[in-house]
């Protein structure tokens, strides 16, 4: 995790006990995107990510894996698994942090998918994958981490088929009415508020 100069068309997990894997081909968002998801094998307790094609030249990559992998005997989500690399010299370092709360009385929302966008569309939410997601933990606080420099768009989605796409009621959706700028890793920056609702 976390190489530079990343040539490879695959990279393994080894765990120290044996897991389950559900959803995969709809929890992985691999950012940039990949025109081909990958594929995985899980031999023992070795989880093997592998696909064709060739990546692009100095770039962070992300495989961001949701709640796809749970250990065996008790199904614990390993909800904050993370596998980053760059095809270059160095890692995207930027951040964006904040808290999701509901707009009725301001309580956190756990286990909400916070997710980004390069692109400019409302609709977004509806129509395609996100370019970055991070989840909140049990205070509602979440950090986007590993990101390039630049502006985005982002929608939190607190959801019960968990496939990054708002499907209407009663689906808890928020999102900031601008464009959120990625910052230096722990900076003392106002972290953002996002109201979310049905």
């Amino acid at each position: 995790n976390l190489s530079t100069n990343f040539s490879e068309k695959r990279f393994e997990f080894e765990f120290d006990e044996f897991i389950q894997v559900k959803g995969l081909s709809e929890q992985l968002i691999v950012s940039p995107l990949l025109s081909e998801p990958p594929e995985y094998s899980l031999k023992s307790k070795t989880l093997i990510i592998e696909w064709e094609e060739d990546l692009l030249p100095n770039t962070t990559y992300q495989f961001n894996f949701g709640t796809a992998i749970s250990d065996l005997n008790e199904s614990n989500v390993n909800s904050d698994l993370l596998y980053v690399f760059s095809t270059g010299d160095l890692i995207d370092s930027l951040s964006i942090t904040g808290k999701v709360l509901t707009a009725k009385d301001n309580k956190p929302v756990a286990g909400a998918s916070v997710l980004l966008y390069r692109g400019e569309a409302d609709s977004l939410p509806r129509t395609t994958p996100p370019d970055f997601f991070a989840l909140t933990n049990a205070e509602g606080l979440f950090r986007l981490r590993y990101l390039p420099e630049g502006d985005f768009k982002l929608f939190v989605l607190s959801e019960e088929a968990s496939n990054y796409i708002y499907d209407g009621p009663p689906e808890i959706i928020g999102f900031s009415p601008d464009r959120i700028s990625s910052g230096i890793e722990d900076s003392t920056e106002t972290q953002l508020i996002i109201p979310a609702f049905t």
